[in-house]
């Protein structure tokens, strides 16, 4: 009898899921999860760096430029000076940018019920402090 999947093999299938259901529920507004993410981190803590948003994601400067440039084309982000330091450049969303924040936040939130509803209040609440717990332990910031 082979052995059964292992739950690292489990998290990153339910990522997959996620992330695909995510997508769908984005589609719409011509967003992909990744750039959500990212804008949503710009906003939480702006003014930032595009390295700082890196290290945040856990993903290259590479990475974090491709969601950021797209960001920037959609009016979404800008660029500017730091006021502290005028070679380092900062992001900060615009007006556009905190307004579909909004109803990307809505949506999502429509995806989690959704998506979630195949198990409990209690067994979701459950999953997301177990999640968080080791997330904490594992030294992600929250």
């Amino acid at each position: 009898m082979p052995p059964s999947p292992r739950a690292f093999y489990r998290l990153l299938r339910i990522h997959q899921l996620t992330y695909a259901y995510l997508g769908e529920t984005l589609k719409p507004v011509n967003m992909t999860p990744h750039q959500y993410a990212v804008l949503s981190l710009v906003k939480r803590f702006a003014p930032t760096t595009s390295a700082e948003l890196a290290r945040r994601l856990r993903i290259s400067a590479q990475s974090a430029g491709e969601s950021l440039n797209a960001l920037l084309a959609k009016g979404l982000i800008q660029r500017s000076a730091s006021p502290e330091n005028k070679r380092i450049v900062v992001l900060t969303p615009t007006s556009a940018g905190k307004k579909l924040l909004l109803r990307l936040d809505r949506l999502a939130a429509d995806a989690e019920r959704r998506y979630f509803s195949c198990i409990s209040t209690e067994d979701l609440e459950s999953l997301i402090k177990t999640i968080q717990r080791i997330r904490v332990e594992k030294g992600d910031s929250p």
